[in-house]
């Protein structure tokens, strides 16, 4: 099967079609003609795996790192971050990753926290006289820190689809950040 559904695939995209359609079509096909399944099977399931209580908290994290992003709320975090730590050596850098770790355990995304945190910090690093490698690399992997920290979009879905609430997902990660 996967013999040919990987040639259908990329059959598919050359013929110029997104990747998702792609990957929707080419299962349904190979489905249909190898399997003798229903194409009527593929989004239906699609749907009802989309169709789950706890998924509809995720595009709400997001917007609330936008809203906290915009209404300056990063620059506080920062504030606070440099005012904690901000006067050990090195400060600059573990205000970094402390206001990616509050920022994070805010938002709940990882991408969120990049940007907001990510488009502040970088440019005061290099300014500072850190390597913008190092600046860079340092914003990237401490803005992954959200998904530790509750309330995380990656314990959500990862609470959804195994059957798990998401209060037993995140309570380690309270009993962590306390």
């Amino acid at each position: 099967m996967v013999g040919t559904l990987v040639p259908a695939f990329f059959g598919l995209l050359v013929l110029g079609l997104p990747i998702f359609a792609a990957l929707a079509l080419s299962v349904t096909l190979i489905l249909y003609f190898a399997g003798g399944i229903d194409p009527l099977v593929v989004p239906m399931r699609m749907f009802s795996g989309m169709n789950n209580f706890s998924l509809m908290s995720i595009p709400f994290f997001v917007l609330a790192a936008e809203l906290m992003r915009i209404g300056g709320l990063s620059d506080r975090l920062i504030d606070v971050a440099r005012a904690l730590i901000g006067w050990l050596p090195g400060g600059l850098a573990a205000a970094t990753v402390v206001a990616c770790l509050m920022f994070g355990s805010i938002s709940g995304s990882s991408p969120a926290t990049v940007v907001a945190i990510g488009t502040i910090m970088y440019p005061a690093m290099v300014k500072a006289g850190y390597d913008r490698f190092f600046s860079i690399g340092l914003v990237t992997t401490a803005g992954t820190l959200g998904p530790i920290v509750p309330p995380s979009i990656a314990l959500i879905i990862y609470g959804s689809v195994t059957g798990t609430s998401a209060a037993s997902c995140l309570l380690p990660g309270f009993c962590l950040r306390w």
